[in-house]
């Protein structure tokens, strides 16, 4: 890794330092009683090496333990007295190791570059038109009735598509290791969630039929044990079975929600759910706005070590949610995609970073109690124990950074002007944080 040729002048850093002798000896002396007990030197009975040939028979050793420990650290703590904000490092460039002598060494930080703040105060916004309209009501009532199907099993006749089929099936690769075992498995017949695969196999078949199929699975499928697999499928139709919807009335309203009696409260409990949903939809598309408009008014470089972790922290967590190999490599267009949506993102935390500091914006003590409180309490700590573990991991800076953003981003929503859309005009920088806005890569 090379920070000095990979950054622009203005990301990177240096720092050279000199450690006193005395330090540097504490190290040595731990690595020699460690390196002492097992070291083989010819000449010596184990554990009756002397320090002193230990230190030379040894010596790229302990300067690589000096590399990994000491001067990483003293590096840190000498650029904390300077007037940068670091992003990445320090990686050591330079270290000269003499027996007795102050230990010289250099490190290489990315920091973030300094920048002159743009205009943020009066942004002229869009105000998106979402609204929480009869019709998401009836469709969100309509979800609600349907998470309460039941299902009732039909007299045997021959499945077509449209049915439902409730099997037990139990698929292996071809190496016979199994894959799935199902039982009193629902499938859809036909419907455009279920593979092609198994719909053909269950058209025509009738309750008590055994089937046995062959299946390819995409290597993208979000199951590692049968991605990119061809499996054998083996089992029998266990029955035919038809989707009941209950009637939306009162008793319904009663089972989806106690705290109604009739379906016309549970109507307005809906409305009053859509409402907010409709307003932080809002919020969101508004932050959205505030972001690119930001990030295009600020288009400072960036720490090209830091921006590839916000990339590569983005795509572990798609890999995670779609069930890809850890070592699945991100797609080209996607990866050009996460960069330019990161480098939005990163512009605009630094403006609004600056922004608080500009405005005297803070976390107050009381948050952070409140914080350290329920992080205790999930944790199953006292507070005191919350406090040091939610410091020791970097959780309570995380929060307070995140807090701060959200303030920072508040203030700047409520100095803003505001201009109505029209309900089929979606403002370009309202989009999913427009990947290319202020990219400048």
């Amino acid at each position: 890794m090379d920070l000095l040729a990979d950054n622009p002048p203005e990301c990177v850093h240096e720092e050279h330092i000199e450690i006193p002798w005395s330090s540097v000896k504490k190290v040595r002396s731990r690595f020699v009683a460690v390196a002492g007990k097992e070291a083989v030197v010819q000449g010596f009975r184990r554990g009756r090496v002397p320090a002193s040939v230990l230190v030379r028979r040894f010596e790229r050793e302990l300067v690589e333990a000096l590399k990994d420990g000491l001067i990483p650290r003293c590096l840190s703590e000498a650029a904390a007295h300077r007037d940068i904000h670091v992003a990445y490092g320090p990686v050591v460039t330079d270290v000269k190791y003499r027996e007795g002598q102050p230990l010289e060494a250099a490190g290489v930080f990315e920091v973030f570059p300094k920048f002159e703040i743009g205009e943020y105060r009066g942004l002229e916004l869009l105000r998106p038109q979402v609204e929480a309209t009869d019709e998401m009501v009836a469709n969100r009532l309509e979800e609600l009735r349907e998470q309460h199907a039941t299902y009732q099993n039909l007299d045997p006749r021959p499945i077509a598509d449209g049915d439902i089929a409730l099997v037990s099936l139990k698929g292996q690769d071809l190496s016979g290791e199994q894959a799935f075992d199902l039982e009193e498995e629902q499938v859809r017949v036909g419907h455009s969630t279920t593979i092609p695969e198994f719909s053909e196999a269950l058209r025509g078949s009738v309750p008590g039929d055994a089937l046995e199929f062959e299946v390819a699975f995409p290597a993208g499928h979000r199951d590692r044990k049968m991605a990119g697999k061809t499996l054998r499928v083996e089992g029998r139709v266990t029955a035919l079975q038809v989707r009941e919807l209950p009637d939306l009335d009162d008793e319904l309203a009663k089972d989806i929600d106690s705290g109604t009696d009739t379906l016309e409260e549970l109507r307005e409990a809906v409305r009053k759910e859509v409402e907010v949903g409709a307003r932080e939809q809002v919020e969101r598309l508004l932050g959205n706005q505030v972001y690119s408009l930001l990030a295009r008014a600020n288009t400072m470089p960036l720490p090209v070590h830091f921006l590839r972790d916000r990339v590569d922290q983005a795509w572990s967590a798609v890999r995670r949610e779609a069930g890809l190999p850890k070592d699945a490599p991100i797609p080209d267009d996607l990866e050009n995609r996460y960069i330019q949506r990161e480098s939005v993102r990163t512009r605009a935390e630094l403006v609004l970073m600056r922004i608080a500091l500009l405005e005297g914006i803070s976390v107050p003590a009381e948050e952070i109690d409140q914080f350290v409180r329920a992080y205790g309490q999930e944790q199953q700590m006292t507070p005191e124990r919350a406090a040091v573990e939610a410091r020791d991991i970097g959780l309570l800076e995380q929060f307070k950074l995140h807090r701060i953003l959200e303030k920072a981003l508040r203030f700047v929503l409520d100095e803003a002007e505001y201009l109505d859309a029209a309900s089929d005009d979606e403002p370009e920088e309202g989009r999913e944080l427009n990947p290319d806005a202020g990219s400048g890569e």
